[in-house]
């Protein structure tokens, strides 16, 4: 199972009345959404007639928050579009050559060539952590299978199956997976995460990190992913320090890369490739502060869930594609993404209480915060193609019911909100946990000739980039509730404005009268003027929705067939029917992109278009769970952390044709679980 192992981190650690200011300034600020709902809703009844200034700045900046997440998820969606379809004309080892010429070229003059900034795309591995909690094995053997077809797999990609312990038969159930890919990858191993750890809460965040600290100290000790731990086992902890990191383990820690991704997650090949290829190019102090995104498209099953689900993944895509722009100083990890192993041990892996339970945000805020502003946020133009959820009894009733609860768990991560203004205050009064100025130099020789790009001062990056993460922060956990709250109160109880809807007239004269004493008592002419030119922006958000439907519809096309080619000239066969493992046929194998999943949706009909009616519907109803956490947060961060269902699989074809696994036909692809 392993031992605990606690990796000395970079951070500066602060002083312990600091440390005591800072859990304050968390439970303190972890209310502020919550508060700010609730005194949210006097000020919206009574500011028209007591503050109408304050009322109209209030109304102006919710209507332009609006307009602009529009716009930009309109632009971002279309811009991404292009990108997308640019990136996969390129010829990545063409690419690469190149790279390695011009930096050569550069280094002829600098007498022995430095080996840490001469990597290639050849020379990186990638550790895939695969976190799951009672997946079923179709789930995991069909994301393998995906992994395997790929060209890099056998020498370049070192797999892990993050299980629970909390699962019973969890550990047996990776060894049997495993030994169905012996000599598939180059390494391919598992950790168990033990249950009630001091201190955790179960989760996605958790089980990576102690997946991460198992596998970055087996390769700091033995040198490999793969070795036991077995001499250390009557070692209850284990510390490591930069010192005892051989000189060898360091330049092997300098060549990995941690991808985390769902069970249900797949990957083409071009999106290792293109991630390794920007690791390279960067310099590596560069490396060192990076983070690698993919989009994410919900085209594996979304002919088989309900159009409310359908249409809820589809707006968490939209969201994304909308910030997805290389040049956009602000991009959160959204359910996949890789960073290199140097940064994820330099910020201490991933944290495990309840902040984290939004394990992507969190851990991006965590090593933006950590890089003193410096992280890159680098976009990935090779979508992640995932699931929709599943009810419990693959009924519309339970899909929905599904959708709830793991949209609820989503809007827990408001908690975001006060973790970020306390590390933001720490960071201002210079006692936050940041590395260190040394973390971010370059070594002489590679200052001489680094790729990285300095255009941009530093201070004025910093900046920037601070302002767009509030900004986001806002909008993800404020704007959004603020503006279904604001719409209802103005609907029911400001009379005679553009916004009010005529048959609610007479809720709103009456309303008026008892906070006046007069339905003729006019409202403020400020009032009536921001509300009439502002509501017109609504316009623009009524003209964004089909732009954004038309984008995401090309998206999820370009991703879901057109990028894999005609169908009728790909190699059919799964990869391991092609090796002669199991004998599972169905996928499609492309000479590039790899295998594409045995569960992908059937194309989607023009006229399906019409479901992006739904969109607005969607907006109110992830306001309420938001509004929902955010209350719920004036009382407790604790949130039991439960897993929604994925589709049946490659487990349901394996039993069909009668294929033994080794006993492990009584997973439940369909069980809705909980981790307390």
């Amino acid at each position: 199972m392993g031992i605990t192992v606690y990796a000395r981190t970079n951070l500066e650690t602060p002083r312990p009345l600091l440390r005591k200011a800072g859990n304050v300034m968390r439970h303190l600020f972890q209310r502020l959404p919550g508060f700010f709902v609730l005194a949210t809703i006097p000020f919206l009844m009574l500011a028209p007639y007591y503050t109408p200034t304050f009322f109209a700045v209030y109304y102006a900046i919710l209507m332009i928050a609006i307009s602009i997440i529009s716009l930009r998820t309109t632009f971002g969606i279309m811009f991404t579009v292009i990108t997308s379809y640019q990136k996969s004309k390129t010829d990545w080892q063409l690419k690469r050559e190149q790279h390695v010429a011009v930096v050569k070229e550069k280094l002829g003059s600098c007498g022995e060539l430095d080996q840490e900034l001469l990597l290639t795309v050849d020379d990186v591995f990638h550790v895939i952590v695969v976190p799951n909690y009672k997946e079923s094995v179709g789930t995991l053997t069909e994301t393998l299978d995906v992994l395997a077809s790929h060209s890099l797999a056998k020498t370049n990609y070192k797999v892990c199956l993050a299980m629970e312990e909390n699962e019973a038969g969890s550990e047996a159930k990776a060894v049997d997976i495993i030994a169905g890919y012996t000599g598939l990858f180059h390494t391919i191993t598992y950790t168990v995460h033990p249950k009630d750890i001091p201190g955790e809460i179960r989760g996605k965040s958790s089980n990576t990190n102690w997946a991460c600290t198992q596998l970055y100290y087996r390769l700091v000790a033995t040198g490999s992913l793969q070795e036991s731990l077995a001499s250390n086992q009557d070692k209850e902890e284990v510390y490591i320090n930069d010192s005892q990191v051989s000189a060898a383990a360091a330049i092997e820690i300098k060549r990995h890369i941690f991808t985390c991704m769902d069970a249900d997650s797949c990957f083409a090949s071009t999106y290792f490739v293109m991630a390794a290829y920007e690791f390279v190019t960067l310099s590596p102090a560069a490396r060192r502060a990076a983070i690698f995104i993919p989009s994410i498209v919900f085209d594996r099953n979304s002919d088989s869930v309900n159009p409310f689900v359908r249409m809820v993944d589809a707006s968490w895509s939209a969201i994304q594609l909308g910030v997805f722009m290389r040049w956009y100083p602000f991009k959160p990890a959204t359910s996949a993404y890789s960073l290199s192993m140097e940064l994820a041990r330099a910020v201490g892996f991933w944290d495990t209480g309840r902040e984290a339970l939004g394990e992507d945000y969190h851990m991006t805020f965590k090593c933006y915060f950590a890089t003193r502003g410096r992280l890159q946020m680098i976009p990935i133009y090779s979508p992640a193609s995932q699931c929709n959820v599943v009810g419990v009894h693959n009924t519309s009733i339970s899909g929905i019911m599904a959708r709830v609860q793991q949209t609820r768990r989503h809007m827990w991560g408001a908690l975001d909100f006060g973790y970020i203004l306390r590390q933001t205050v720490l960071w201002m009064i210079g006692c936050g946990n940041q590395l260190p100025k040394s973390y971010f130099e370059e070594s002489p020789r590679n200052s001489k000739i680094s790729t990285a790009a300095k255009k941009i001062p530093l201070f004025f990056r910093q900046i920037v980039t601070l302002v767009f993460v509030f900004y986001h922060t806002l909008e993800l956990y404020v704007f959004s509730s603020h503006v279904f709250i604001c719409s209802l109160i103005i609907g029911f109880f400001l009379p005679h404005t553009a916004v009010t809807p005529g048959f609610l007239s007479p809720i709103s004269d009456l309303y008026w009268k008892f906070l006046t004493g007069d339905v003729s008592t006019p409202l403020d002419p400020l009032i009536l003027n921001v509300t009439r030119v502002l509501g017109s922006f609504m316009v623009v958000v009524v003209i964004c929705v089909p732009l954004t439907a038309i984008g995401y519809e090309l998206y999820y096309y370009w991703n879901s067939r057109g990028r894999w080619g005609n169908p009728n000239d790909l190699e059919k066969g799964g990869v391991r029917s092609l090796i002669g493992i199991v004998g599972v046929k169905g996928g499609d194998l492309h000479p590039v992109l790899g295998l594409k999943p045995y569960t992908s949706s059937k194309d989607r009909e023009w006229w399906m278009i019409i479901e992006w009616v739904l969109y607005p519907v969607v907006g109110f109803f992830t306001s309420i769970m938001l509004l929902h956490a955010c209350l719920m947060h004036l009382f407790t961060d604790r949130l039991d952390y439960q897993v929604s269902a994925k589709p049946e699989s490659l487990k349901k074809m394996m039993q069909k044709k009668e294929v033994p696994h080794q006993g492990l036909n009584n997973v439940d692809s369909l069980e809705t679980l909980t981790c307390n």
